[in-house]
């Protein structure tokens, strides 16, 4: 079994300072044109995308983990302006990147490796992060071949309320409420994630939707609704539905997230050298 490397690493953007995690694959199995970068959801903390990077680690791509903004869970700093978060928070996905080639760079000259600069960024993370995550689909410094995955995500274009809004989860939210800063508070933030998922910029991308057919969050339909929005803009886009795979349980997706880039990015790189599907 191959030996993965975790180091600590803060990220600093805009008026954020954020905590993450950087797993580095032992030498013998690290590939070196393939990175991925992932982040967490609403209220919650990078544990919850751990086992994501880990998985990867194990097929020698080398990741970054990091928690957003004004979530308690991660550290204490706060979101002073909600338009900071809505303007930048997704912004950090740069910021990820540059900070692990920047560390790849350092560990792998103690290494005696050569290092080169990923042709191939997986991004992606969990609900609300993983909405960030197709929000950075342009970011300038990101390489050019991009695959996205994007757990619990989903839209209903009929609904008027966020199931967070209603009587069934307020009492959840009382204490949910108090794990993140006051102006990303649930009031605030919900009305803009829905108006954001509706109007999702990214196009001509590789998106994999993962969601759990127990997931009541997203909804019976949720992520057909969104796989179906995100075709119009000849996106390629896969869905995954796992049986089990609660809202609460994101670090179930390492499975489905390690075994599609086995057998399709990993693949299509060992076959072809890239991994642009045409189909």
């Amino acid at each position: 079994m191959s030996t993965i490397t975790i180091s600590k690493i803060q990220l600093e953007h805009h008026s954020f300072k954020v905590n993450g995690f950087i797993f580095l694959p032992e030498a013998k199995v690290y590939k070196n044109n393939l990175i991925a970068i992932f982040t967490h959801g609403y209220t919650s903390s990078k544990t919850d995308v751990f086992n994501w990077s880990n998985r990867l680690a194990e097929q020698g791509i080398a990741s970054i983990i990091f928690d957003l903004p004004g979530h308690y869970l991660g550290s204490f700093e706060e979101v002073f302006k909600t338009d900071d978060f809505v303007y930048y928070a997704h912004e950090l996905f740069s910021q990820a990147y540059q900070s692990l080639c920047d560390f790849l760079k350092s560990a792998l000259l103690k290494q005696n490796q050569h290092f080169i600069i990923p042709s191939i960024c997986i991004l992606g993370g969990h609900s609300l992060g993983a909405l960030l995550a197709l929000k950075a689909f342009d970011l300038k410094n990101l390489p050019k071949e991009k695959h996205f995955f994007a757990v619990g995500l989903g839209i209903n274009q009929e609904a008027k309320t966020h199931l967070f809004e209603t009587a069934f989860y307020q009492k959840t939210l009382d204490i949910r409420r108090q794990l993140v800063s006051p102006t990303i508070a649930p009031n605030i933030i919900f009305k803009w994630i829905l108006e954001e998922k509706k109007n999702l910029k990214i196009h001509d991308e590789n998106i994999v939707l993962i969601t759990g057919d127990d997931d009541i969050v997203v909804g019976a339909n949720g992520s057909e609704e969104l796989k179906n929005l995100l075709k119009k803009n000849n996106n390629v886009v896969s869905l995954v539905k796992p049986t089990k795979m609660p809202h609460h349980q994101p670090e179930l997706a390492a499975t489905h997230i390690a075994s599609y880039t086995k057998n399709h990015i990993l693949l299509n790189i060992n076959l072809n050298g890239s991994t642009k599907d045409d189909s």
